[in-house]
């Protein structure tokens, strides 16, 4: 480990990045990825404003990150983007793999246990059930998933399925739209 990486030391780069995720949600996801130092998921990159954090912290840490994401729906976007923002920014550390594909495809090459999961992927109903019942098996006792767009009216599905599929979990708390829940 580097040393104490802080929400100011971190947001320096993230602040710069194209996205969704506000100040608030960045440093509830923040805090999250800077206390759980196992492997963490995240699926749903689009520039890459979210996964920069979890980088940041797997850096300090030297814990292993998975990114995954199709890219196919942001056609001369998302991809620019996230090149520039993250293969290019984060290409001297060798503890993170980058999966342009679905989930589904995707988590094959994943390995568990984690110790946190992003889901900010497909926000349909399919799309969510498929990413909790794929990857919330994967989570070990006392890790985390964060749910992006928990509670944003345009996305109702979300807030059904993350309820059902952590029932009984710790509920950690709403940041803006980012839903934690801990693992029991």
């Amino acid at each position: 480990m580097s040393g104490r990486l802080t929400f100011e030391d971190m947001w320096k780069y993230t602040s710069t990045i194209d996205g969704w995720f506000g100040e608030e949600e960045s440093r509830a996801l923040f805090e999250q990825a800077n206390s759980n130092c196992g492997d963490k998921v995240e699926i749903g990159c689009w520039a890459g404003k979210s996964s920069s954090i979890l980088l940041q912290c797997a850096v300090n840490q030297g814990s292993h990150v998975t990114l995954i994401d199709p890219f196919v729906w942001m056609e001369g976007g998302a991809i620019p983007a996230f090149k520039r923002n993250i293969e290019d920014k984060f290409q001297y550390y060798w503890n993170w793999r980058v999966y342009k594909m679905r989930s589904a495809m995707a988590v094959q090459y994943v390995c568990g246990p984690i110790s946190l999961l992003h889901i900010d992927g497909d926000h349909t109903h399919a799309g969510i059930t498929n990413d909790c019942l794929l990857y919330l098996p994967m989570l070990r006792s006392g890790g985390v998933v964060c749910a992006h767009d928990y509670g944003n009216p345009a996305y109702p599905d979300i807030v059904t399925v993350l309820d059902e599929y952590t029932k009984g979990w710790e509920d950690l708390g709403v940041y803006n739209t980012l839903a934690i829940r801990r693992k029991p």
